[in-house]
């Protein structure tokens, strides 16, 4: 996958970043410190506790090189933040992996994330218990980004 090329005539933004909590802070001064080095990113504007995935971000994630996940205490208690892991997992799965994605575990251990143990357990128990029919699909692309190497960041 190292290898690959990518086609820059259909892309817009170098880079998708998802995130829940961390926007101020973490993933501004990310995103700073992409766009300074003349990298396109593109996170949403819309309110994180939608309940689908906007058509926006249907459309912007397939289009982009690289998709970053940070991944936090909080990021599966959000539906709408699930809902667009689950459409970035089986988009990339779908076109045999074009895309890199690269999950920032950020004060969280990966091994929560896997299990679905800690803020990971009770988000998905919430789910279920709210009668959600998308918590199989969510806890498989929690599985599986929690599979890719990424960044363990612990910041105080």
């Amino acid at each position: 996958m190292a290898n690959q090329q990518f086609s820059s005539t259909s892309v817009t933004n170098d880079v998708f970043i998802s995130c829940d909590d961390t926007r101020i802070g973490f993933v501004d001064n990310l995103q700073k410190a992409l766009n300074g080095k003349g990298i396109k990113t593109y996170i949403d504007d819309k309110e994180h506790q939608k309940e689908e995935i906007t058509q926006k971000n249907i459309n912007v994630i397939p289009q982009c090189r690289i998709v970053i996940i940070v991944l936090s205490n909080n990021y599966a208690a959000s539906s709408f933040r699930l809902e667009e892991l689950a459409f970035i997992i089986d988009n990339n799965q779908q076109n045999h992996g074009n895309q890199f994605i690269f999950p920032i575990f950020y004060n969280i251990d990966p091994s929560i994330v896997r299990r679905q143990r800690g803020s990971y357990g009770i988000a998905m128990e919430n789910h279920e218990r709210d009668n959600n029919e998308n918590t199989v699909k969510w806890r498989n692309a929690l599985t599986k980004v929690a599979e890719l190497s990424g960044w363990h960041i612990e910041h105080g």
